[in-house]
C-alpha cells in the first residue's frame, strides 16, 4: 500500500466587526485586516470548490450587516 500526500480545498468564513459608513466600506475595511486560522468561524473540506457555474461552500461572497448606528 502506498502513502499519498493529499491537498484538499477548503471554504469557510471569518467575522470581523468594523466601523464604516456603508456596507461596501465595511467589506473593504474587513478585507484589509490580518486574519489567522483561529479567526475562522466555520469551514468545510471539499473534493472541489466549484463545478461549472456551481460553487460549493458555506460562504461564497462577502456581505455586511449593520450592528448599530
Amino acid at each position: 500500500m502506498a502513502t499519498y500526500s493529499v491537498m484538499l480545498p477548503i471554504t469557510g468564513y471569518v467575522v470581523a466587526d468594523v466601523e464604516a459608513d456603508s456596507e461596501k466600506e465595511a467589506i473593504e475595511k474587513a478585507l484589509d485586516l490580518n486574519y489567522s486560522a483561529k479567526d475562522i468561524e466555520e469551514w468545510e473540506v471539499h473534493e472541489y470548490t466549484n463545478r461549472g457555474n456551481v460553487a460549493y461552500g458555506v460562504c461564497t461572497e462577502a456581505s455586511a450587516e449593520k450592528l448599530d448606528d
